[in-house]
């Protein structure tokens, strides 16, 4: 199975306009957590608080909100380990 004991993260489409999602998967169920952090590394938004979820797939809906265009990164915690994807804002 592809991916299959590996962390994946992405977020589509990007570059982000206004909606779209954050795909991830675990390899082991366990406490996730997602962050939104600018070029410094500062944390700017928590997107999912620590939340245990299964193993697997999973989605969730992000929204440019109040975001100025630009470049981020979105932070995936697991107990398996973290992912890290760039995600561009534009108007």
């Amino acid at each position: 199975m592809p991916g299959a004991g590996r962390i994946t993260l992405r977020v589509a489409p990007s570059p982000l306009r206004g909606g779209g999602f954050i795909g991830f998967t675990q390899p082991q169920a366990g406490p996730v957590s997602l962050e939104l952090v600018d070029l410094q590394g500062r944390k700017l938004q928590t997107l999912l608080g620590e939340t245990n979820l299964e193993a697997g797939p999973h989605q969730l809906p992000v929204d440019r909100g109040g975001l100025a265009p630009g470049v981020y990164y979105v932070v995936l915690h697991t107990a398996g380990g973290r992912a890290t994807t760039r995600i561009v804002v534009l108007r």
